[in-house]
């Protein structure tokens, strides 16, 4: 499943799993494709906010320590599914005001309709 395609919800319902891979020095493939799934959608969706480059940087930190020392920083990973999880709260904040907006926008519109036309005649 690419990143592309995956929806923030999926992204942060997988956090304690991964959690659980990286406490258990797991899965390092499941590890690296949540971590590259997370950072296709950040590049895709928020590409110019200053957390996307932040998220790249502790990936790629994560990723060596992993790689090169077998060190499984909680830590590092913690921040990066805090990260995703400040994205989800502020995409459905986002979502919710922009339902907002839409139905005072209908209202209003609405309203407006009702509004009997007055005629010269």
């Amino acid at each position: 499943m690419g990143g592309e395609k995956m929806e923030i919800n999926g992204l942060v319902e997988r956090i304690d799993n991964i959690r659980s891979l990286i406490q258990s020095k797991g899965s390092n493939a499941d590890i690296f494709r949540w971590l590259s799934d997370c950072q296709v959608y950040l590049e895709n969706s928020h590409n110019k906010l200053e957390y996307t480059k932040q998220f790249i940087n502790e990936k790629e930190n994560l990723k060596l320590q992993i790689i090169s020392m077998e060190i499984y920083s909680i830590d590092i990973f913690d921040s990066l599914a805090a990260t995703m999880q400040s994205v989800k709260d502020y995409e459905n904040d986002k979502s919710e005001k922009t339902k907002k907006t839409t139905a005072s926008i209908s209202n209003l519109t609405s309203k407006r309709n009702d509004v009997p036309k007055r005629t010269l005649f």
